[in-house]
């Protein structure tokens, strides 16, 4: 007599609903995996006179504008000291940690997390006359 393996004894529509949901629960997971949710609030400093610090709350779909001077000073991130928002923006890239330094520091002041930055490379901080001419 010839054995029958175990799962050739389950009907095959049986077999195939099974695999099915197997596959779908699989690409579920893997989805899940690779699809950040987006984070209830996205804030980004732009390293400009005056800095700007956008933050668009994405539960109401609202954007608010904070403009800094570049002179005022605050407590630096990892324990860098006083300095101004420039000089922090500048330190950072001397540091080896380029805007993160700002970010951090700005994040640590405003207590809003702040994820991006943007600014010329090299730590010079973008003079404009008008800071709204970024949101045109």
């Amino acid at each position: 007599m010839r054995h029958i393996p175990a799962y050739k004894r389950i009907p095959r529509v049986v077999r195939f609903c099974i695999a099915g949901v197997l596959m779908l629960a699989g690409a579920t997971a893997i989805i899940g995996l690779f699809a950040a949710p987006i984070p209830p609030r996205v804030t980004v400093a732009l390293a400009t006179d005056p800095i700007l610090v956008w933050s668009w709350d994405t539960t109401k779909n609202s954007v608010t504008v904070i403009a800094l001077p570049a002179e005022a000073v605050t407590d630096a991130a990892w324990g860098y000291g006083n300095y101004s928002l420039e000089a922090i923006w500048k330190l950072g890239y001397i540091e080896g940690r380029g805007g993160t330094l700002l970010t951090k520091s700005l994040a640590h002041a405003l207590a809003l997390p702040t994820q991006y930055y943007w600014g010329a490379r090299g730590g010079e901080v973008t003079r404009t006359d008008d800071p709204l001419d970024y949101a045109k």
